[in-house]
């Protein structure tokens, strides 16, 4: 049975109210004040809230601010009761974070609809978010230990040899040494990787998370472009074949959700082109937009890649079949589409060129 906490200071309408709710299989709790309500939301975590506006000791506006500071009362539907018809009024409290308001005088079958119609709406919320969890742990067990099982192999092969063979040589030993290494970093930005993901999909399933990204903000990018260009070229030491032109702004967007955005596109690029070809980052300005482009001439993108980039939902194994490169461009779309931002990939004759976009600040 759903609780409902009925909040509402004339004691004649709040009995009303509670009656009526009772005969429709609610259980119902009463406070007289914004007070007694805070104490009984956190103790009883309550369905549903109704409230009055005009109350002694604590309104109904400072009772929803109260309850939206407690993380395990936050997210608890608010339907606000009140004689105020004034538009202002009822932007006030839409504006708060109120799920709905009713003026008085009211219908006691019309509240019962509201209700209902409320608490249909947050089941049918949650079901979508658990499903959603469900696809994440679902395509997590189904691909992790696919996307592990290479890396793991060759730490596991190199280190049962050496173990087995201490007496070979110091260059062979360097070599495998070299190989471990590199599939350790391989096995760590996996799972760094899949991290960034599932943060980006718990953050995807609370409007309030993502009102709050959207409002973040990186500064005089054009610097954090270039060091990360700058850096990824002497990693694979290729400085030789960079070539950059960038304009400044700064972008609503996370910082480090913008320098991982960055180090994945640049990675890409050199990664999956060949030495002695040009690695080409671009940045400009376009509307509203701050946009990056990197263009490479490597093995480039199918149009089946690019759409299953695009349309993408859930993991997928074709992503991966692109030499890795599917799990970061997947977190690069999703960061952009959090952001209000764009990812957009057209493939050429030979290479492709890769946009990113960002809203200005």
């Amino acid at each position: 049975m759903k609780t409902i906490l009925v909040v509402e200071d004339d004691n004649i309408i709040r009995e009303d109210i509670a009656f009526s709710l009772s005969l429709n299989n609610y259980e119902t709790i009463e406070a007289a004040n914004g007070f007694e309500a805070v104490d009984l939301a956190k103790i009883h975590l309550p369905s549903l809230i109704i409230s009055d506006i005009m109350m002694p000791k604590m309104d109904g506006y400072e009772l929803l601010r109260a309850l939206q500071q407690e993380e395990k009362t936050a997210s608890i539907p608010f339907l606000f009761l009140s004689a105020r018809t004034d538009k202002s009024d009822v932007r006030k409290g839409m504006n708060l974070g109120a799920d709905d308001y009713i003026t008085k005088p009211f219908d006691l079958e019309d509240l019962v609809v509201a209700v209902e119609a409320r608490l249909k709406k947050r089941e049918i919320a949650e079901r979508h978010y658990q499903q959603r969890f469900e696809d994440l742990r679902s395509s997590i067990r189904s691909i992790l230990p696919h996307e592990i099982r290479t890396p793991l192999n060759a730490i596991l092969g190199f280190t049962d040899f050496i173990l087995k063979n201490p007496s070979n040589n110091l260059e062979n030993i360097e070599e495998m040494l070299s190989r471990v290494y590199s599939s350790a970093k391989k096995l760590n930005r996996l799972f760094e990787n899949y991290l960034i993901y599932a943060n980006l999909e718990i953050i995807a399933t609370n409007q309030d998370e993502i009102d709050k990204l959207i409002e973040s903000k990186t500064y005089f990018v054009k610097h954090i472009i270039f060091d990360i260009a700058m850096y990824k070229a002497e990693l694979y030491k290729r400085k030789g074949d960079l070539e950059i032109h960038l304009v400044d702004g700064n972008v609503k967007v996370a910082n480090e959700f913008f320098v991982k955005s960055i180090e994945e596109l640049i990675d890409n690029a050199f990664k999956f082109s060949e030495q002695k070809t040009n690695v080409i980052i671009n940045s400009y300005i376009e509307t509203q937009f701050y946009v990056i482009e990197i263009v490479d001439y490597g093995c480039g993108f199918s149009s089946e890649q690019i759409k299953s980039i695009g349309d993408y939902v859930q993991f997928d194994r074709k992503l991966y079949d692109h030499q890795e490169s599917g799990i970061g461009l997947t977190i690069i779309k999703r960061i952009a589409d959090l952001h209000k931002g764009q990812l957009e990939i057209t493939p050429m004759k030979d290479g492709s060129s890769v946009s990113l976009k960002f809203l200005l600040d």
